[in-house]
């Protein structure tokens, strides 16, 4: 499985099922390394407007039962960890707006957070009965 997203910028963010992360220049098709931000599959990409003063920020959720707000360090291309956030399922979509965050947990939870307390979710919604 592979997702992908685009940044603000010139690139193109890839995620892999081994939990990478790849950069694409799309000004000269150039590659970078990849980089190992999950242990297992990223199964959802986002670009992350949370952020807004951070450039090409994206938050991510994967197999590994974690969700992580990562940014691109422009001078040197390198990802940094923002957030990560932890569940007790595997994270298979990810959504956020203004100061929240929603997971759709691989099972049967949707977990609510809000970015001023990240201690615990603000709800979790059974999806199924």
């Amino acid at each position: 499985m592979i997702v992908l997203s685009f940044t603000k910028d010139k690139y193109l963010v890839m995620a892999t099922f081994l939990g990478d992360i790849i950069l694409w220049d799309l000004e000269t098709f150039e590659r970078s390394n990849a980089v190992k931000i999950h242990k297992d599959t990223i199964n959802d990409l986002r670009e992350c407007t949370i952020c807004f003063r951070l450039r090409s920020c994206f938050i991510t959720g994967s197999s590994d039962h974690s969700l992580k707000i990562m940014s691109l360090r422009m001078e040197d291309e390198q990802f940094v960890e923002i957030l990560q956030l932890k569940t007790d399922q595997p994270v298979g979509a990810v959504a956020e707006l203004r100061n929240y965050i929603v997971v759709g947990a691989a099972k049967t939870k949707m977990l609510f957070w809000s970015l001023d307390n990240i201690e615990q979710p603000l709800a979790v919604i059974e999806t199924h009965t």
